[in-house]
């Protein structure tokens, strides 16, 4: 949440500088060339922005949460 939220730009415009994912320092570099580089990863990327288009999120960085488990009325 700390790199969603603190270390993004609004509008689509990415993170500021270059972010590291706690405890993956060591591979950033693969990651990002992985983000930047693989068509997978791409249809990944503009499958889930369309999906976000689609339930009205249209503002970025967003973190959405949901609840999986059932719960009975009244808990």
């Amino acid at each position: 949440v700390e790199l969603i939220y603190q270390r993004t730009r609004s509008n689509g415009a990415g993170t500021a500088g270059n972010p590291q994912i706690p405890g993956l320092e060591d591979r950033q570099h693969f990651i990002d060339n992985c983000a930047a580089s693989n068509p997978s990863v791409q249809q990944a990327v503009i499958s889930q922005a369309h999906k976000a288009s689609q339930d009205g999120i249209t503002a970025t960085p967003t973190l959405v949460i949901k609840d999986w488990q059932p719960r009975k009325l009244g808990q």
